[in-house]
């Protein structure tokens, strides 16, 4: 499935990075989940918010003030 998505997003000139995260199970960055997994939960939410700090904060030329 993932290569099928990602295959998509290649052919719509999508910009887009995927990792995989070897041997984590569906729901594993969930702490009270029975498959989470401490690091790879840890590289993930250290990932995403990268993400979000790139993408959501303002940057000087788009602050509103």
């Amino acid at each position: 499935m993932a290569a099928r998505f990602e295959s998509a997003l290649d052919k719509a000139g999508v910009k887009y990075v995927a990792e995989e995260y070897a041997g984590a199970a569906h729901g594993w960055m969930v702490p009270d989940f029975p498959v989470y997994d401490a690091g790879s939960a840890h590289r993930g939410w250290q990932t995403l918010t990268a993400l979000f700090d790139r993408i959501l904060k303002p940057s000087p030329e788009n602050a509103t003030n």
